[in-house]
């Protein structure tokens, strides 16, 4: 009878769940049959905490993201109200009309990338869904 050999599971796992390892590659590296790669990573349920992990991640980085824009639009709009306050009591000239549309710019291009996250967020939603 073949005796069963021990395998130490957590490297594997670990590899697994933080690169992008195949489970063939695995079984490659460490010299354990793919079959029992699958059969382990199947009943633990790799895949989904692999999944779940990444999900996590992009969540903390789009978040991230979206703070740095809001950051932006605050001192933008903060500049635009110095600009306007600083001009409120005399009539603008042509380049300082062009600097404050330049600034109302920067806003709305801003703005409109949180609107295309979120819509890409929503789309990415809706075909989980649908799947």
């Amino acid at each position: 009878m073949r005796s069963k050999k021990s395998i130490n599971w957590d490297p594997i796992k670990r590899d697994y769940l933080n690169f992008n390892y195949t489970l063939k590659d695995l079984a490659e590296k460490y010299n354990i049959s793919e079959v029992s790669i699958k059969k382990k990573s199947s009943a633990e349920k790799w895949f989904s905490l692999k999944k779940s992990k990444y999900q996590n991640l992009r969540k903390i980085k789009d978040s991230q993201e979206s703070n740095l824009v809001k950051l932006k639009i605050k001192d933008r709009v903060e500049l635009l109200l110095d600009k306007v306050n600083e001009k409120m009591h005399h009539e603008l000239n042509v380049s300082e009309i062009k600097e404050i549309s330049n600034i109302v710019k920067d806003c709305y291009d801003l703005l409109e990338k949180i609107n295309a996250g979120k819509n890409d967020i929503a789309d990415k939603k809706k075909m989980v869904v649908e799947q």
